[in-house]
């Protein structure tokens, strides 16, 4: 009885001790640090505190020269406060650790800055990460495991996103394993409502629904299918100038609802407006959401011109869709399971796996581009729009 006794109070006092351990983690941070909006010179680190405190000193690398101090961001009608730490003055392709203190607590993580000329480029995108943290939080730790230089999400990170507690149980804590050392672009889905924490949360310019990055010979251009401020007319325009300027070998559109989709919700947003407008400009791939399942159709051209490979990725862990069979699939049928998509692109290579939640490939495509068009395996299967358009 006396041993019964003694090992209830060892029990009792080591839950206590971890209960104390996690309140003291969370009395200063209430969401983790993460990164964004990185370039080849900068990046932004974000966290979010309890309250509204003072700014807080982050340091990179030990060097003194680098250290910044965060700008604090209050949150309409909420107690907590974002940290936002501008960082400036990096070097290309380079990966950089920064630590904060916050009491008698250190966080640690790290991130890569991008580069401005030819390297292997290795990166992640997934997405509908909403509703069942447990689900996303498998996807997320073989992301990790994975090393990207940079992950998309592609949209519905929440289930709404108008409530501000989802977005540190649904997404912000099931993706910590990644975002401690990695960067992060989300893609702006019909889930997350009118906005407005998603564009606090990721510091997006609110003026600009939409934005475009570059990695070594790679440009991703970001959607934001929901805006209340823009027309599809000044949408347009905005993507004629930015495909415009582009001289990437490469170039990856990502938004959240398919163009083509044929299970889940079977959306087709966009075909005749900006489709031709993507294929005068080259653009090789378009990842989106919206469906929670994995399809990959044949390579389609609206124009006759190279065709575009899509693809819909949105196996992150909410609910899952249910497939259908389509002979525009690669495969002849989309896939329901969890999901990530990993992109690895080495010169005029592009290679994509489709990996279920313990990293293994179910499906690979294989890119070689050599003039503006691909090789011959992929032109072979390349269907006309206006022979399909109504499938």
């Amino acid at each position: 009885m006396q041993i019964r006794t003694i090992l209830i109070s060892l029990l009792f006092f080591l839950s206590s001790f971890r209960a104390n351990a996690q309140t003291n983690s969370n009395q200063y941070f209430y969401i983790k640090p993460y990164v964004t909006n990185v370039t080849a010179t900068k990046a932004e680190i974000i966290w979010l505190e309890p309250v509204k405190s003072i700014p807080i000193k982050v340091y990179i690398n030990g060097n003194s020269d680098l250290t910044t101090t965060s700008f604090i961001k209050s949150i309409k009608n909420r107690s907590e406060a974002i940290h936002i730490a501008k960082i400036e003055g990096l070097q290309q392709n380079t990966v950089y650790k920064y630590h904060i203190n916050r009491g008698k607590k250190k966080f640690s993580g790290t991130f890569k800055t991008a580069v401005v000329k030819d390297t292997v480029l290795n990166f992640m995108i997934y997405g509908d990460t909403r509703t069942l943290p447990w689900r996303h939080r498998r996807v997320a730790k073989q992301i990790s495991k994975d090393n990207p230089d940079f992950v998309i999400c592609t949209g519905d990170l929440v289930a709404d996103g108008d409530k501000f507690k989802q977005w540190k149980k649904q997404f912000f804590n099931p993706a910590s394993s990644y975002l401690n050392n990695s960067v992060i672009w989300p893609v702006r889905g019909n889930h997350e409502r009118d906005g407005y924490y998603f564009y606090e949360l990721f510091n997006t310019n609110n003026d600009r629904e939409y934005y475009s990055f570059d990695y070594a010979n790679l440009h991703v251009v970001v959607i934001d299918q929901f805006s209340s401020s823009d027309s599809y007319e000044q949408l347009y325009k905005w993507l004629e100038e930015d495909l415009a300027k582009n001289s990437s070998l490469w170039t990856i559109i990502s938004y959240h609802k398919p163009s083509f989709n044929v299970g889940g919700h079977a959306s087709h947003w966009g075909r005749d407006i900006f489709l031709p407008l993507f294929e005068k400009y080259g653009v090789d791939v378009i990842v989106t959401g919206h469906s929670h399942l994995y399809e990959r159709f044949l390579p389609i051209s609206t124009t006759g011109a190279k065709p575009i490979i899509h693809i819909v990725s949105g196996g992150g862990g909410a609910p899952p869709s249910w497939p259908k069979k389509s002979i525009l699939l690669e495969g002849g049928s989309g896939k329901s399971r969890l999901h990530y998509l990993n992109f690895k692109i080495d010169g005029n290579v592009l290679k994509m796996s489709a990996n279920n939640k313990r990293g293994h490939a179910f499906d690979e495509m294989v890119l070689v581009k050599e003039n503006g068009r691909y090789q011959k395996q992929v032109m072979e299967k390349v269907l006309n729009f206006d022979d399909i358009k109504n499938n």
